[in-house]
């Protein structure tokens, strides 16, 4: 089933990363961190830039193995254009098993990033030796822009 295309701008989308990535261009790739067995193997043939609209939604998309501390928050420049020239979408739960726990968009275009912030993620060991993430976020530092 092929995604679907979005044609109103979103309040707000968020991309995360351990680097800072303010004023860089992304192009759409296959990400690395895609599921690629089993009953929920993601997309591998659609190339993407992801992005949640939630910053808890992209954390959950990304962190399946844990170990981040620090992550920086974007959001993508002039979204308004990428959605006129219908380049923002929405996978189907056929392309990405969590698409609606994780709010998964995709840019299918080159897209400028702003850094708005990073958060600190803490983890408490769990029993059977499972490292679990605390859901809730903190702002260390926040960069003005209107989201």
């Amino acid at each position: 089933m092929i995604e679907q295309i979005i044609t109103e701008t979103p309040k707000k989308l968020f991309h995360l990363s351990e680097e800072n990535h303010d004023g860089e261009y992304f192009k759409p790739r296959i990400p690395n961190s895609i599921v690629t067995n089993g009953d929920y193997a993601e997309d591998d043939k659609v190339r993407r830039v992801c992005f949640s609209n939630s910053i808890s939604g992209a954390f959950f998309a990304i962190n399946f193995r844990g170990g981040y501390e620090k992550l920086y928050v974007h959001v993508p420049e002039n979204i308004e254009d990428i959605v006129r020239r219908r380049k923002l979408c929405k996978p189907t739960q056929e392309q990405v098993f969590d698409v609606d726990y994780c709010g998964e968009y995709w840019i299918k275009c080159k897209v400028k990033l702003k850094c708005i912030g990073y958060i600190k993620i803490g983890y408490r060991f769990e029993r059977f030796g499972w490292y679990k993430p605390k859901v809730h976020f903190k702002y260390l530092e926040k960069y003005a822009i209107n989201i």
